[in-house]
């Protein structure tokens, strides 16, 4: 199970190649939401999705979370799957 490392640990999952797409659930989801996306774009895009803090397999600590926070998430998801 693929994770990234972001004070607490993200789970990611990602499928195909080419120029990247982030999919980032909103409350109540989780990576899974995603599953007809990756199917519709996989062949031509390289689809990337992770479970938020305290979300599907992401971890969560007593720190809350905020919209700053979910930006840096994203940012940060995008360099450590080596987006560019």
């Amino acid at each position: 199970m693929p994770m990234l490392d972001h004070d607490v640990p993200l789970y990611y999952t990602e499928a195909g190649a080419g120029e990247p797409i982030l999919f980032c659930h909103g409350a109540g989801g989780n990576a899974a939401s995603w599953f007809n996306q990756f199917g519709e774009f996989a062949g031509d895009y390289r689809c990337i999705a992770y479970d938020c803090r305290g979300f599907g397999r992401s971890t969560c600590t007593a720190r809350m979370s905020s919209r700053s926070a979910a930006s840096s998430r994203n940012a940060f998801a995008m360099c450590a799957v080596a987006v560019e």
